[in-house]
């Protein structure tokens, strides 16, 4: 077995990729194609679950080969995995379904994202600065190379006074965070009149609304742009928006991306260690316009739904939604158990100041404990009782949205610049 296999290397070329960006949309389509009968061979061959893909001898034969769900990965794990390469495990969200999959560690580069880097305009920077949740606690921390600034402080007037005069200090060449988080520090920077100045900022994770922009860029002076990334952990980073700020650019010597009925389908060509083919990411999403800033590369609509909001707390404070997602997607990869296994997905319900409601559904066919107290004393550990009442509920499906999007966090509590 030959590895890194010849796409994965002329793939991971960032020389390559500034050249491909440019390509028209049929050589992209050649190249795709190339990465897809070179994976498919693979995978026919070193993983049991695909022994039987067809032969790729036209991009459209993509379609012939049957739909990935987080269903199948959950109940084929080790007859997709190729345990040679090496490899690190992820697990997705519980916006839609929870899923464990592993990524291939040559993937840490994540090439493709240094190429996005270079639409902002700059060679690089040294001074990083970080809205991010934090799996093993939530430190502040302030290093000369970058700000760690942990989303789950982020619920009072102080914090943000905190982070934006650290921020104003630190100035740094590149800021990231989750859409709602950078919104809601921009709320604190424009009522407080604190605006730091930034290089680039760039969202992650959820949906980038247009009032978040406008909020975000007049609280903060940014010299090259505020971007938008849609990633996610199982795939890595899928498309960004360019200059031009409209719909988001796909990695397509890495990605090959179908909408079926609004469906959104990943074929992930570099992931040989954990093949993901035609998988099926429960993302709702649609093939955007070609753009014209002279990049050829398929665009995608912005993707909806994915905001973590935050919740009120018996304090009379907001909090992070994140801190249960902490306990719920992370536990049992860092503890090697399988104590929030039996859970497809959840959704955070709260109605009342203080009181949340954690809706729970099982795999089908699953296993529910009898006894929750383990898994109530682990949330607990993230979730206070002095801020929150939390009961526990176990439910046949999660409620959606109007749009028919299923959604984490329901509440009708939410603060003016969330409306």
């Amino acid at each position: 077995m030959e590895y890194p296999t010849p796409y994965q290397k002329k793939a991971h070329d960032l020389n390559f990729l500034l050249r491909s960006q440019y390509w028209s949309l049929e050589q992209l389509q050649e190249l795709q194609l190339e990465g897809l009968k070179e994976i498919v061979s693979f995978a026919r061959r070193f993983c049991p679950y695909y022994k039987d893909l067809p032969e790729i001898n036209d991009i459209d034969d993509v379609q012939k080969i049957p739909i990935l769900t987080k269903n199948d990965i959950r109940e084929n794990f080790g007859r997709i995995m190729v345990p040679e390469i090496s490899h690190e495990i992820e697990e997705t969200g519980g916006t839609v379904s929870r899923v464990r999959v592993a990524k291939d560690n040559i993937l840490a580069q994540q090439i493709g994202l240094r190429r996005f880097q270079t639409w902002y305009g700059v060679r690089g920077w040294h001074r990083e600065a970080h809205l991010w949740g934090s799996v093993e606690g939530a430190t502040f921390r302030h290093y000369p190379e970058y700000l760690w600034m942990p989303v789950e402080q982020l619920d009072n007037r102080a914090t943000a006074e905190k982070y934006l005069k650290a921020l104003k200090e630190y100035r740094p060449e590149f800021f990231h965070g989750y859409a709602l988080p950078l919104a809601t520090l921009a709320h604190y920077a424009n009522e407080m009149n604190i605006h730091p100045e930034c290089g680039i900022i760039r969202s992650e994770c959820e949906t980038l609304t247009s009032s978040m922009r406008t909020e975000i860029e007049s609280g903060f002076e940014i010299e090259h742009g505020l971007f938008n990334l849609y990633g996610s952990r199982d795939l890595g980073g899928m498309a960004q928006d360019c200059y031009k700020h409209r719909d988001l650019h796909t990695q397509m010597e890495r990605y090959i991306i179908e909408s079926k009925n609004g469906r959104l389908l990943y074929t992930d060509l570099m992931n040989y260690c954990f093949p993901l083919i035609r998988y099926e990411n429960q993302d709702i999403g649609e093939l955007g316009d070609s753009c014209d800033c002279g990049i050829h590369l398929t665009t995608l609509k912005p993707i909806i739904g994915r905001v973590l909001h935050y919740l009120k707390s018996k304090k009379d404070l907001w909090v992070s939604a994140f801190i249960f997602y902490l306990p719920i997607n992370y536990h049992d990869i860092h503890h090697n158990s399988k104590i929030f296994d039996w859970i497809e997905s959840f959704q955070i319900r709260q109605r009342e100041i203080g009181k949340v409601t954690l809706l729970l559904k099982p795999w089908s066919g699953e296993h529910v404990p009898t006894d929750l107290t383990v898994m109530k004393d682990i949330i607990q550990q993230y979730v206070k009782l002095e801020d929150f009442d939390l009961e526990v509920e176990i439910v046949d499906s999660i409620p959606v949205s109007r749009s028919g999007k299923q959604i984490s966090v329901d509440t009708t509590l939410l603060r003016e610049w969330e409306k």
